[in-house]
């Protein structure tokens, strides 16, 4: 595998327009670009000590299958040993490097901005599907680059998104925590479909050749067919991992993984529900926070950090405290059950979560928020917490007077 081609000069053309905002980096051009069913492009920032899983594992699957007619793998690849950046789309046992460009910042509003661009441009599609491959944490960072010392949060995800000016399909993130209500308010209108981990991920990641298969063999799907295909693939995989495999992973961490695809168009009703919950936990915090810290304690958390709870978890412990009798707080709660299950359409535990249900949600503690690590300073950012009140509700919960 990994016969690696190269486009003859011939093939290159000056770069679309928008690429324009980075000197030096140039995108090739077809001669007459085709109109595929699905294009399915991966961003990888491999600079960083997850570099050789590209190489070893992902590259290799993708390949097992190739692009066909009606279905485009393509990848943007940097990698921690190089200095340079390849634009590549994956073929069958052999891929074809279309560009290679200086190094550059896999963090960068603009550098992916121009991936989605000069993507769009040569691989035109009825469906997309943006995959970002790499470390996650949650609303605090994706994309790590090392070599640039830099990564992207929300806000620039949410920015660059705007500027690219594309609707995507599916917005997949092959990285650890990605599966929060933060992340999926900064999609949306930008994507249909989520597919993202509550959890830690494992390192052998998504099982792309499952992936690969189901586009090739399956072109006509529609998005939420293959949003939901990617998490039973997910769950197939990892159930089905032999013995000695399962050891191994379990030191890789799938032991923790949960997998769910979420329909973000639903985040209007949701941030709604979200936002009534706040307000009523917030009006009734003098009363039930001892209730608020029992549930917090109860409710499914993740290993990545305590303070990432499963949502529908949280909720249904706090309906299930009977103290808990406010009907204004309970008919918040329950709206927020109801739209976590319209808006979950397909979600898988993996082996140690049981009450996982798709979304996650920040719940610190106070040194977390204000103490030894002080977090809030840069929770106060994220857009959904503002609009829903919920740092308000932190605050008053943590006790911070400004």
């Amino acid at each position: 595998m990994n016969r690696k081609k190269y486009l003859s000069l011939a093939m290159f053309v000056v770069f679309v327009a928008q690429a324009l905002l980075i000197s030096e980096v140039s995108a090739p051009r077809p001669p007459h670009p085709r109109k595929a069913e699905w294009t399915y492009m991966l961003y990888v920032c491999g600079d960083n000590n997850l570099e050789y899983l590209w190489d070893d594992l992902t590259l290799p699957w993708i390949a097992s299958v190739g692009s066909s007619d009606q279905v485009n793998f393509v990848a943007l690849v940097d990698r921690l040993s190089t200095d340079t950046v390849e634009l590549v789309s994956i073929d069958y046992q052999s891929y074809t490097v279309l560009d290679v460009w200086p190094e550059q910042n896999m963090g960068s509003v603009t550098t992916l901005v121009n991936f989605i661009e000069i993507v769009t441009t040569l691989f035109p599609a009825e469906r997309l599907v943006l995959d970002f491959w790499d470390h996650g944490d949650a609303w605090k960072y994706f994309m790590r680059d090392d070599t640039s010392g830099d990564s992207l949060d929300l806000d620039e995800l949410r920015y660059a998104l705007g500027e690219a000016d594309v609707l995507f399909d599916i917005i997949a993130f092959n990285a650890c925590s990605m599966a929060m209500a933060d992340v999926f308010y900064a999609i949306n209108g930008y994507a249909d479909y989520v597919v993202a981990s509550e959890e830690l991920a494992s390192l052998l990641g998504f099982p792309y050749r499952m992936y690969a298969l189901d586009l090739v063999e399956n072109p006509t799907w529609d998005a939420e067919r293959f949003a939901t295909e990617m998490v039973a693939d997910w769950k197939e995989f990892y159930d089905t991992l032999n013995p000695n495999d399962r050891v191994l992973d379990q030191a890789l961490g799938a032991s923790w993984g949960t997998l769910s695809a979420v329909d973000v168009r639903q985040m209007a009703p949701f941030t709604k529900a979200f936002t009534d919950m706040a307000s009523a936990m917030l009006a009734n915090l003098p009363q039930y926070r001892q209730d608020y810290i029992h549930a917090v304690s109860a409710s499914e958390q993740m290993s990545n950090t305590f303070w990432y709870l499963d949502l529908h978890d949280f909720v249904e412990k706090m309906l299930g405290d009977t103290t808990v009798t406010d009907p204004i707080l309970r008919r918040a709660l329950q709206e927020v059950l109801a739209t976590i299950d319209s808006m979950v359409v397909a979600i898988d535990n993996g082996i140690v979560h049981t009450g996982c249900h798709g979304v996650t949600f920040y719940f610190p503690s106070s040194s977390e928020w204000t103490g030894l690590w002080n977090i809030r300073q840069d929770y106060v950012e994220v857009a959904f917490a503002q609009v829903t009140g919920w740092i308000t509700f932190l605050d008053a919960y943590h006790c911070v007077v400004e």
